[in-house]
């Protein structure tokens, strides 16, 4: 995963372990629990597993009708849940890191994606397939030429937010938030 870097002060974070990952694997369906630490990613632009979720409409019609009645339409084997390879993509400007994630939360916009009861104003923001698991710590394991202030083996967190900066857009053509500092309501 690249991440663009953030000036901000880091605070301070626990050692980060594989237990508690929320999901394991079976055939490719996707089942709440831990996941054996046998399955940890592949790094240098091997692929690496990902929890995907996808939207199709015989899925969606299932989920809706169906989900109600058993929690294996929203999180079983029937849902839109996989757990996917994704090649990692190459680092988009000098000023990005890639990382190595340790630990990835699942929140609540996640789970209203894969309970179809998101809010239809999120639908701009949302692409399918959708990779889940936006709140991640992570480890450097490689910086780009214009990074001055965080080294390989560092310990960080993402900011899930795509603000005016780290689309690359210029300063003048930023939104209001972004010039007043304030990227999380971009």
């Amino acid at each position: 995963m690249a991440a663009q870097i953030d000036r901000r002060e880091p605070a301070e974070v626990g050692a980060g372990s594989d237990e508690g990952c929320p999901a394991t694997v079976d055939d490719g369906s996707l089942h709440f629990g831990t996941l054996p630490h046998s399955t940890r990613p592949r790094r240098n632009g091997r692929p690496v597993k990902a929890v995907e979720f996808n939207v199709t409409i015989p899925g969606y019609v299932l989920a809706r009708s169906l989900g109600r009645f058993s929690d294996a339409f929203i999180y079983g084997r029937a849902s839109q849940l996989r757990l996917a390879e994704r090649t990692p993509p190459s680092m988009p400007g000098a000023d990005w890191v890639r990382i190595e994630v340790v630990l990835c939360g699942i929140c609540g916009s996640d789970l209203g994606n894969i309970s179809y009861r998101s809010s239809p104003a999120m639908e701009p923001f949302g692409s399918f397939p959708a990779v889940l698991g936006h709140e991640i710590l992570g480890r450097v394991v490689e910086v780009g030429p214009g990074v001055t202030h965080v080294e390989v083996g560092d310990r960080v967190v993402v900011d899930p937010m795509l603000h005016c900066e780290a689309r690359g857009w210029g300063t003048g053509a930023w939104c209001r938030s972004c010039v007043a500092g304030k990227h999380a309501t971009c």
